[in-house]
């Protein structure tokens, strides 16, 4: 580890898929000591990739919650930052199901939970088409607007949550995500859960 300390490792591409660096890799795999330990040779987190995306949205790919804390306290400012496909951190999390991430994320007044990607997604609507009730439960209690639509199909999470489990639309019922509200195609959250045969759900909905 100390002779590879002796040259300027943020411009060495460890991974030749993702383009990271060493300290990339690190927070990336959930290696907290490796990544302590490159930040106080002087590595920089406050590195972008190709495609903007930054270590803390590398470290909530790894999960491992002190990297997320060392990254936010040394580069604040990157919670703000977005890939050039306009995803965070907290839509990353939403789509991998880490709660933990998630929560932490949430905390800080820097996140903003209804950020809508360069399609129009956000981190409700992620957690939602892909059945994470938990973090639906968290985003709905931050967002400030449930019944916001992506691009193209313009569907809602709800809508998105009607192809999955009941315990998403659930929740979004609870919170008074609108049901009557229609995709491009003219069909309303029931609608789509009859159309995939998902009974369970046609149940929860007026």
């Amino acid at each position: 580890m100390g002779l590879l300390t002796d040259t300027n490792l943020d411009h060495v591409k460890f991974d030749g898929a993702s383009g990271d660096n060493a300290l990339l890799c690190a927070c990336r795999n959930g290696h907290f000591e490796i990544a302590r330990f490159l930040c106080s040779k002087g590595s920089s987190l406050s590195l972008k990739l190709d495609d903007n995306s930054t270590s803390l949205m590398a470290a909530t790919h790894g999960g491992n919650l002190d990297i997320m804390e060392m990254v936010v306290e040394q580069c604040p400012a990157l919670l703000k930052q977005a890939s050039i496909n306009g995803w965070t951190q907290l839509m990353i999390a939403a789509r991998e199901g880490n709660y933990e991430i998630a929560e932490f994320l949430c905390k800080n007044q820097d996140t903003d939970v209804d950020q809508q990607s360069a399609n129009g997604e956000n981190a409700l609507m992620i957690a939602s088409e892909h059945d994470h009730p938990s973090i639906v439960r968290l985003m709905c209690s931050h967002s400030r607007n449930i019944n916001a639509v992506r691009k193209g199909d313009q569907r809602s999470a709800l809508m998105l949550a009607c192809t999955g489990g009941g315990e998403v639309v659930k929740i979004l019922t609870q919170f008074q995500a609108d049901q009557r509200m229609q995709d491009s195609f003219g069909l309303d959250a029931r609608m789509i859960a009859e159309n995939g045969g998902h009974t369970e759900i046609i149940s929860l909905l007026d």
